[in-house]
């Protein structure tokens, strides 16, 4: 279930964590499963903040037309959400 999990899309361990538990999975199964996927380079906590991190937005007064635009509050908020530290980041 896990692997499926991370397989279409970046997670970060607690993100998976979450999941497994919702699933009904114990604490002992859904430690090996992350330490598994974790070795096997699946989940990288470090790599998903790296690809979240905060990018500098247009300054041509028009980021509200873009949708894929999303303000530092939110990302950050999506980052917190997933278990990302600010020393992942880098602040």
């Amino acid at each position: 279930m896990a692997l499926n999990y991370v397989g279409y899309q970046a997670w970060t361990v607690e993100q998976v964590r979450r999941k497994l538990h919702e699933k009904g999975y114990g604490a002992d199964i859904t430690d090996d499963s992350v330490q598994c996927l974790t070795d096997y380079g699946y989940l990288d906590d470090e790599a998903y903040a790296k690809a979240s991190s905060p990018l500098p937005l247009a300054r041509s007064g028009r980021e509200h037309l873009n949708p894929v635009s999303t303000s530092r509050a939110r990302r950050r908020g999506k980052r917190r959400k997933a278990g990302i530290t600010k020393t992942l980041v880098g602040g």
